[in-house]
């Protein structure tokens, strides 16, 4: 257990899903904007805006992006953090958005089709191992030494 380093993979998880949904503020007011959600009533303004970031393609992948590169953020801040095992950290900094979208597949409340929300939950550690991986590339170049393959 000496390869994990609890306070890189808890911080790189908490950056992760805080600039998630810092980032998901302008996905959300350009959703707001482009579906005219003024014109809602005020009690149904949530749920439209919710239904317009899964329903129209371009918010859809806009959120996905921002999510992908706030996985890969927090990657590189846990393998930063940890200072060893870096691909290790970095992966195990998704545990947030695994354990969350575990928590909504097993509510019944994905927000996607299950297969899609199961690729998604794979994705995840993939894109923290990225976000190491850059890491090290960025350590490595800094020292001299050969980047990782």
């Amino acid at each position: 257990m000496n390869r994990v380093s609890f306070k890189g993979v808890i911080i790189g998880g908490v950056v992760d899903i805080v600039a998630t949904y810092i980032g998901a503020i302008p996905v959300g007011v350009y959703a707001f904007m482009v579906a005219g959600l003024s014109n809602v009533p005020q009690a149904q303004q949530a749920q439209a805006l919710t239904d317009v970031m899964r329903n129209r393609p371009s918010v859809y992948l806009a959120g996905m992006l921002v999510g992908a590169v706030c996985s890969v953020l927090g990657g590189y801040i846990a393998a930063r953090i940890a200072k060893h095992d870096e691909l290790l950290n970095g992966a195990l900094s998704s545990f947030l958005c695994v354990a969350t979208g575990l928590f909504a597949l097993a509510r019944g409340t994905p927000g996607t089709a299950p297969w899609v929300h199961i690729l998604l939950l794979v994705i995840s550690p993939l894109l923290g191992a990225i976000g190491a991986w850059l890491r090290l590339r960025g350590k490595n170049a800094s020292t001299g030494a050969a980047a990782p393959a």
